[in-house]
């Protein structure tokens, strides 16, 4: 095969394309770290969302009461 290896996929790019197959990297880690950090956030808000067990509460108050002690 020209260019690749028999197990690769796609053929090796070209070294004037090089630049811009590392501007779609680019591109895509970014758009995949502000999208974790997006799901992130919405979990945050959902976990905020969900009333605390009576339990919970008071090992809150609890904690805070040892550590202002």
């Amino acid at each position: 095969m020209t260019g690749s290896d028999w197990i690769d996929l796609y053929d090796d790019p070209a070294p004037e394309d090089v630049e811009a197959l590392l501007d779609t990297c680019i591109q895509q880690i970014e758009y995949h770290r502000d999208e974790l950090l997006r799901w992130r956030h919405l979990k945050r808000m959902a976990e905020q969302a969900i009333p605390k067990s009576p339990i919970d509460e008071l090992a809150e108050i609890a904690r805070s009461a040892w550590e202002q002690a």
